[in-house]
């Protein structure tokens, strides 16, 4: 496992927060695509590169 090279705990938080909300988004993502039966025809790689 790889060491996160920041400089204070403060730094290090930061670091946690934004993988942590991305995982919170991807999801509600996942549990929306659920209840629409979406991912029976489409991965939520394919889904996300078609949506924009």
């Amino acid at each position: 496992m790889r060491r996160m090279l920041v400089s204070s705990d403060a730094s290090l938080d930061g670091k946690l927060f934004v993988p942590f909300i991305a995982l919170i988004f991807l999801s509600f993502i996942k549990k929306r695509m659920q209840k629409q039966d979406l991912l029976r025809h489409y991965t939520i790689q394919v889904f996300w590169m078609n949506w924009r």
